[in-house]
């Protein structure tokens, strides 16, 4: 089996290919999930913000959720609000606290900025 490298997730992302950066998202190796994390933050794709979300709420590894975090304000998906709003306020670890709260900023300027 090959192994993912960041460079293969970058070629992923310019062809749009979302199933791929989502299975790198769920890799065991650290640094190709954040790698592929922020890769997703730059696609269009309802399956890649349903997984940045799942990863935010769920995954055990605070640095992770932090990145996810920030993914979504990078996206700005108003429907991703709650989701950051709840991290910000409820999260066990204050760094991924911080980032959310950034991130939901981030993505009420955006908001603004359409209206």
């Amino acid at each position: 089996m090959f192994s993912v490298t960041e460079t293969k997730i970058e070629k992923w992302k310019l062809k749009n290919n979302a199933g791929k950066i989502i299975e790198a998202m769920k890799n065991k190796d650290k640094s190709v999930r954040i790698a592929a994390i922020k890769a997703a933050s730059e696609m269009k794709s309802e399956d890649i913000l349903n997984t940045l979300i799942i990863l935010l709420r769920e995954d055990p590894d605070p640095e992770i959720r932090m990145n996810a975090a920030k993914a979504l304000g990078v996206i700005g998906n108003p429907r991703c609000q709650n989701h950051l709003a709840f991290a910000g306020q409820n999260d066990s670890d204050e760094g991924v606290r911080e980032k959310a709260q950034e991130a939901l900023k981030e993505l009420i300027a955006k908001k603004q900025k359409r209206e």
